[in-house]
């Protein structure tokens, strides 16, 4: 990760990995859907999501079902998350959440390809924008989970314990 020609030195070793993964960067991927948030594929955050997650993008694995990390792999899987809107059948949720009712949690846009089962999270940050945080595929409980409250993405493992689950969300029935 290269620092900016435009902070200072001591600015960028301040940041964290993760806000240093979402700094802007050249190879940086964008949605622009009438209607909808403009979403941004910081290459940082996408370059480091690579490897777990390249495979449900349909990028090439090695023995441990992991995919390298490339330049080229990483640039493979911005674009197919920037491509996602175009696929037949892909579900915005606007107004989504990741592990909302948990201490994880937090607003975002969430796109979904029903067909694949695959699902492009896209974190709110504090100015406004929708910074991709993650992708990966559901199971059938987090499908239907994900439906019945309007898009909040909970793993099956936080489904299937509701100690997990914050007091105001167990109360919201949504995950019934």
């Amino acid at each position: 990760m290269e620092k900016p020609a435009s902070m200072p030195h001591q600015d960028f070793t301040a940041l964290t990995r993760e806000q240093r993964r979402s700094l802007p960067d050249t190879r940086d991927g964008f949605i622009n859907e009438k209607g909808h948030p403009t979403l941004v594929a910081r290459y940082g955050q996408v370059n480091f999501k690579t490897p777990k997650h390249g495979k449900i993008h349909g990028l090439p694995t090695n023995e441990n079902g992991k995919t390298f990390k490339t330049e080229q792999n990483a640039l493979a899987l911005r674009d197919s998350l920037v491509k996602m809107p175009e696929r037949e059948g892909i579900r915005w949720f606007d107004n989504g959440g990741y592990q909302k009712g948990t201490k994880r949690g937090y607003d975002s846009v969430n796109l979904y390809d029903k067909d694949k089962r695959v699902i492009a999270i896209y974190k709110k940050q504090e100015n406004g924008e929708y910074l991709f945080s993650t992708t990966c595929r559901l199971t059938p409980v987090e499908e239907t989970h994900l439906y019945k409250s309007g898009g909040n993405y909970l793993t099956e493992a936080v489904l299937n314990n509701q100690k997990a689950l914050t007091i105001t969300d167990k109360n919201t029935n949504d995950l019934q």
